[in-house]
């Protein structure tokens, strides 16, 4: 074709041979629920290439994220959203990027997390009389523009009407369009009920709570909508086990001018006490039999506290959230109690983003911590914090605290509480060892906190290979009693295992230590030992502390037989008796081996026994092996 004039243009050119094979990703939850999923990275390139992931939001890990994809390869990346995570709509911008190209390649993740609303609907045609209102829904004052908020009618606990909450262009208002259904035209009261959707709760004992049915009638216009408001009273419930319980106290309430009004539920014990250290000076209370008798009367919102119950028991409580971010928490040098003033369960640096931490500043929960320092931030495996649970910060000067008012979704990671268990969530691996050495959280009023790691560990016989630390959890003895349990946790920045363990105690005590298998529950005792301190910490996550694997010194009483039973058809066996055996060697049956007691013998590929042959074991008296 002819052009009358020449024409230009820009075009851009992506000569990333580095890229993302599937760059968008949307999925909708319901709230509690896991959610992984995978993209590979692609490298169509000649020539290895090192990646980096990054903008990744505190509610979401990648593994790997960072790594080296050889020529015309992929790396699969594998990511977690984290399963603490509020109602609402999340989006993110993932990036991966290269040295060679020096260009982002983004993937985009749309999420949304939701709660199933309940099942509210009405048959018009099963009644004879309607009307309607057209009104305005309100939750504590703050009008509603949530059109997933849903407002009903009732009479005596039958469904009469309901509606969701809609932009209405001609008002320029979020109304409700209410129609009430009725087989009479007067005498029935109107109760108003609603589904917050962006808490995911029902709402009752809405205001008017006077209106009556006036049959074909209609209330409320589009100028001047009725308000149909909502005032939010929650209760919390708190599920108590026996001995010692962090705790807090979120909601303001006059019954907490009054600590036996606000465990008024409770059945204690004489002697089950509660106390708090709020800026040096002691809070305590202790039951008398019939009353808790304290230095103060109350409890307060800011703090936290500890309450050692002889039996396991539940209270519950009730009042309103206020607004965090206008009532600061005063903080002292070194040990504070603090409570969570929030509606929501939120990550540790949002939660403490007012502060200007250092290294060496602690926040500590139970079972799990986080230790700030420079360069890597807040570290451990306490990675939220959580309304009801009680907390103690190390702080290295006087400040504020103020927890953030607003939830921004998109830029932490928060939840709505509501019933709080006395210990935080633990896999059935740690379970599972604690239970084996009757460990039970709660036995002591103090903890200290280990940030350790295990260095060049080898596997239990010649040292040629290393544990798989993903499979061993890390104890710590007073003696023989087990003082606590904890799995290990990859910390992809350092490119390895490490170790959060808080340990139980009162008093200055000699500590050991050992690595336990979460499944078949073979013990390695470590060497390095050092005394129980209350609140003390050793270790963090840029300066762990080390431990070296030691053979177990166990006695074993002599001339004892461990028979393994072997079938041709199976290719490994390991029983619990010495550390490694490895050989190519042909066994005739029977044939015995002996070994030192605390060994154990594996049988791995590359044995061959005649067909339901027996492999002895003969094990001599305890000697200690290095």
């Amino acid at each position: 074709n002819y052009m009358s004039r020449p024409e230009t243009w820009t075009a851009y050119i992506d000569k990333n041979q580095v890229f993302w094979d599937t760059e968008y990703f949307n999925f909708e939850i319901d709230l509690e629920d896991n959610l992984s999923f995978t993209s590979n990275i692609k490298n169509t390139g000649g020539s290895q290439e090192y990646f980096n992931l990054s903008n990744l939001p505190s509610w979401l890990t990648a593994s790997p994220s960072s790594g080296i994809i050889d020529p015309n390869s992929a790396v699969e990346v594998t990511f977690t959203v984290q399963s603490l995570l509020n109602i609402g709509e999340y989006e993110q911008d993932i990036y991966v990027s290269t040295e060679s190209f020096g260009f982002n390649e983004r993937l985009l993740l749309d999420l949304k997390v939701t709660v199933d609303p309940p099942d509210w609907s009405v048959t018009p045609e099963d009644f004879d009389h309607s009307f309607n209102i057209v009104g305005q829904f309100e939750i504590n004052g703050v009008i509603s523009t949530d059109d997933e908020d849903m407002v009903s009618a009732w009479v005596d606990d039958e469904l009469r009407g309901v509606t969701h909450v809609e932009f209405d262009p001609s008002s320029g208002k979020h109304l409700v369009f209410l129609t009430v259904f009725s087989d009479v035209t007067d005498s029935e009261v109107i109760e108003f009920r609603a589904w917050d959707a962006s808490r995911g709760r029902l709402l009752k004992g809405l205001t008017p709570d006077d209106i009556g049915f006036i049959g074909s009638g209609i209330i409320g216009s589009r100028g001047a909508p009725i308000p149909i408001a909502a005032t939010v009273l929650t209760q919390l419930t708190y599920e108590l086990d026996a001995g010692w319980n962090w705790i807090s106290f979120p909601l303001s309430h006059p019954d907490l001018e009054d600590v036996n009004d606000v465990l008024r539920e409770l059945s204690p014990s004489v002697n089950d006490e509660m106390k708090n250290r709020d800026q040096g000076s002691a809070e305590s209370w202790s039951y008398s039999g019939s009353s808790w008798l304290g230095t103060i009367p109350g409890v307060n919102t800011n703090l936290g506290y500890k309450i050692f119950l002889t039996e396991r028991d539940t209270f519950r409580y009730e009042g309103t959230f206020n607004d965090p971010s206008t009532e600061p928490i005063r903080i002292v040098e070194n040990w504070n109690y603090i409570g969570v003033k929030s509606e929501f369960i939120i990550d540790v640096p949002s939660a403490l983003a007012s502060l200007d931490p250092q290294t060496g500043d602690v926040i500590k929960g139970q079972r799990s911590f986080a230790i700030y320092e420079d360069g890597f931030g807040w570290g451990g495996n306490l990675d939220f914090l959580q309304p009801q649970q009680g907390y103690m910060l190390k702080y290295h000067k006087v400040d504020s605290l103020y927890f953030p008012g607003s939830i921004n979704t998109s830029s932490f990671n928060a939840r709505p509480a509501g019933r709080q268990k006395s210990r935080s969530h633990k896999s059935n691996d740690v379970t599972r060892v604690e239970q084996r050495h009757n460990f039970v959280t709660g036995g002591y009023g103090s903890n200290m906190s280990l940030t350790a790691e295990i260095d060049a560990c080898v596997a239990l016989s010649s040292g040629e290979e290393e544990l798989d630390l993903s499979q061993w959890t890390l104890a710590a003895f007073a003696g023989d009693e087990c003082r606590g349990v904890v799995s290990s946790t990859w910390v992809s920045s350092l490119g390895k295992y490490l170790f959060y363990l808080s340990i139980d105690g009162s008093g200055s005590v000699p500590l050991s230590f050992k690595l336990i298998h979460t499944v078949n529950l073979t013990e390695v005792s470590l060497s390095e030992t050092f005394d129980f301190v209350p609140n003390g910490t050793v270790g963090r996550i840029g300066q762990p502390f080390e431990f070296s694997c030691q053979p177990v010194d166990d006695c074993i009483e002599a001339n004892l037989y461990q028979s393994v039973d072997i079938d041709m058809n199976q290719s490994e066996i390991t029983q619990r008796v010495a550390n490694s055996l490895r050989s190519d060697a042909k066994l005739p049956a029977p044939r015995r081996f002996i070994f030192k007691a605390g060994q154990s013998i594996e049988l791995i590929l590359g044995f061959e026994v005649e067909n339901q042959a027996t492999l002895e074991a003969y094990i001599e008296d305890c000697i200690k092996s290095n």
